[in-house]
């Protein structure tokens, strides 16, 4: 009997082993989960951060008044209002995006 007690040690080692990984595992999905949340949430109050991104990104200023930032199912939404390329060149309008 002595042999087969010895067998389930490195057993119930390893199941604990990948016990304490498939935790470890969770509990990193669910804060990199809160800290995506929580950073789409917060991108509505920096429309001039945006912007300015978005603008090099672009090649062209671009004005934004607003952003809505939510989340819709399993969806990310990102709304942008009140968008606005300008015209680099003086006495020319841009280009007005509603939505």
């Amino acid at each position: 009997m002595a042999t087969s007690a010895s067998t389930f040690r490195p057993r119930r080692r390893w199941i604990r082993i990948l016990w304490n990984v498939v935790g470890a595992v969770a509990l990193a999905a669910t804060l990199l989960v809160g800290v995506v949340w929580i950073g789409w949430k917060a991108v509505g109050f920096y429309p001039d951060q945006v912007s300015r991104w978005l603008s090099g990104g672009v090649g062209q200023r671009v004005s934004i008044t607003s952003i809505e930032a939510r989340w819709e199912g399993l969806r990310p939404r990102l709304e942008l209002r009140g968008v606005t390329l300008l015209d680099p060149q003086p006495g020319h309008s841009g280009r007005a995006l509603a939505r």
